[in-house]
């Protein structure tokens, strides 16, 4: 139902492939949203220096979650 919400607001193009629902997101210290670090557990890749993270369970949250 999401995803043809979102194609008939905005596209086709933009409909998500897959949706996934979370409690929150990793943030850092300053409360900023870590988007990188979504898209590398989202695409497999590496995570790099997660030394900032506030929340590192956030991210085991997201990675269970795919």
């Amino acid at each position: 139902e999401l995803r043809g919400v979102v194609g008939e607001e905005l596209g086709k193009p933009f409909r998500p492939r897959e949706i996934l629902f979370v409690d929150e997101f990793p943030k850092t210290q300053s409360g900023k949203i870590i988007r990188r670090a979504i898209s590398a557990i989202y695409s497999g890749d590496d995570l790099g220096d997660m030394s900032s993270i506030e929340n590192p369970e956030a991210l085991e949250k997201i990675e269970n979650a795919s």
